[in-house]
């Protein structure tokens, strides 16, 4: 982070860290360290504080844009950035008993839709490109040697084998399925929302997607299985149900099991 912060170029930064250009040096690389840490643990110890989890999350907001002004998108940060912004409305230490259960739950849910919608935003933009390709009678995602192709492109690219990449490539059968879901379960995801039943399963269904684009393809996302753990698996709103009740709630095939 000290060698980004010393090398900032106010043309190609972002702009919430480009008013910090002309002061790009070694003592600022050292005072945006200490800011990070300090309001970050800072927060974290006395999380009723608003105005230190305001900070926190433009502390976030500028290492996010420090990270993505090289040319590069560093997805990781999207939704850290977002999710520190609505993490400043959780209640403060003078609301008390009930008041501050509700509201507490209110944000974190907020939090819950925020992500299922960034997931069923990346489903929208994965079913329409390969609605486009089927139309065009082009290769595309509804292919069935689609998650194969797309793991040896990448091996190809990155020079690089994850564990599990063989195993599609040579049984491309096998990554169909596997591929089929994934759009599913993305597209579908902001439906989970307003089905507390499936907030769970559906948090696990995509921790499972970000572990297979790892062993897969060798993408990893931990941050993203965090959030999902925190907000959609542990969610304080979602409700348990049996397997005949969270089949009847799935999105588009849950009258099926009715």
């Amino acid at each position: 982070m000290s060698e980004a912060v010393k090398s900032l170029d106010a043309e190609t930064a972002f702009w919430p860290i480009a008013w910090a250009a002309p002061f790009a040096d070694e003592t600022a690389a050292q005072v945006f360290t200490v800011f990070a840490f300090g309001v970050g643990f800072a927060a974290l110890a006395a999380p009723k504080l608003r105005t230190l989890r305001c900070l926190a999350a433009l502390s976030i907001l500028f290492h996010a844009s420090l990270a993505n002004s090289w040319g590069g998108v560093n997805h990781a940060w999207h939704e850290m950035v977002w999710i520190s912004a609505m993490l400043c409305l959780l209640p403060t230490g003078a609301a008390r008993g009930r008041d501050a259960d509700i509201r507490t739950i209110v944000v974190v849910a907020s939090v819950g839709l925020l992500l299922l919608f960034f997931y069923s935003m990346s489903g929208a933009f994965k079913i329409w490109h390969a609605t486009a390709a089927l139309l065009q009678g082009e290769f595309g995602g509804f292919a069935p040697f689609a998650m194969a192709h797309t793991i040896a492109r990448r091996a190809m690219e990155t020079l690089s084998f994850p564990p599990l990449a063989d195993l599609i490539v040579y049984n491309p059968w096998l990554g169909w399925p596997l591929y089929l879901s994934i759009y599913y379960i993305e597209f579908c995801a902001i439906l989970i929302a307003f089905r507390p039943r499936l907030l769970a399963a559906w948090g696990l269904a995509l921790i499972a997607f970000h572990l297979g684009t790892a062993a897969f393809l060798g993408i990893a996302f931990p941050q993203h299985i965090i959030w999902n753990a925190l907000f959609l698996v542990m969610a304080p709103h979602a409700r348990s149900g049996g397997l005949s009740t969270q089949l009847a709630d799935l999105p588009l095939f849950g009258r099926i099991f009715r």
